[in-house]
């Protein structure tokens, strides 16, 4: 039984051969028996076409091979050349950012250490000048204290970072005369007992001379001892808050020269 296509499905077979009934069926039966390497003739039998048409079809079919393996040839290049071409991509490492508005411990302290000290000099305004006048003072000088820092601390005006510690030795004068001793010689008063050296109302003569049941010829032992103590102390809390802001300037004039290097 002779091998019948599916493409010939409307192709009526005889003995002389295959008498197609479109012409399209006949040419698509003869490309599949050329594809299965029949000859030339066996195909010409089979579908009634003549051997030059048959050779000219199957020089097309090769001719249209070779251009199909040449697109994907080419295709397959191109693709090849591109991954080649693609720069490869490095992943670049975060840059580490350094927090710029965090105080250094050392700076931190310095400040505190300053504005305990106008803490401390506000108070003794308002014992030593109770009332209106001690809060007016305690209110100005704070305010002018903190101003000052805030002069020392900025590196962009080195000029007045100068002027503003200078002001802070005006208001360490004011605060150790006005403030500082007092609160210190008031705490040194009330606290006799625990000073290294003793302090006692003595009469002068070594007897009591009673006017009206007062005494008039006492005298405290050591009280000198007991002022110049205070005085001591008001200067040294008064050295520091200006020690303070010295170093403060110092550490502005190098942030200074630093960024105009």
């Amino acid at each position: 039984m002779p091998y019948i296509c599916p493409v010939m499905k409307n192709v009526t077979h005889n003995n002389k051969g295959v008498t197609p009934t479109t012409g399209k069926d006949t040419r698509r039966y003869a490309l599949v028996l050329l594809g299965r390497g029949l000859s030339y003739s066996e195909i010409a039998a089979e579908t009634g076409i003549a051997v030059e048409t048959l050779r000219v079809m199957k020089n097309r079919m090769k001719t249209d091979k070779n251009r199909t393996l040449q697109s994907i040839t080419s295709d397959i290049t191109g693709n090849v050349t591109q991954m080649e071409t693609v720069t490869p991509v490095t992943e670049q490492p975060a840059p580490v950012t350094e927090n710029h508005n965090k105080t250094p411990f050392h700076i931190a302290a310095l400040e505190a250490a300053y504005y305990v000290t106008v803490a401390s000099a506000c108070y003794g305004f308002t014992l030593s000048m109770p009332g209106f006048i001690g809060g007016s003072f305690a209110v100005v000088y704070g305010l002018l204290s903190f101003a000052a820092l805030q002069m020392v601390k900025d590196s962009s005006i080195p000029k007045t970072a100068e002027y503003g510690r200078n002001l802070v030795y005006v208001l360490e004068v004011i605060a150790c005369v006005f403030a500082h001793y007092y609160t210190i010689n008031r705490a040194l008063w009330s606290n006799l007992k625990a000073l290294p050296f003793e302090v006692a109302y003595l009469p002068k003569g070594g007897t009591w001379i009673y006017n009206n049941g007062v005494p008039e010829n006492g005298y405290w032992q050591n009280g000198e001892t007991v002022f110049n103590l205070a005085c001591i102390l008001a200067a040294i809390l008064g050295g520091l808050a200006v020690a303070a802001i010295a170093l403060r300037l110092e550490l502005t004039k190098e942030t200074f020269k630093t960024k105009t290097i």
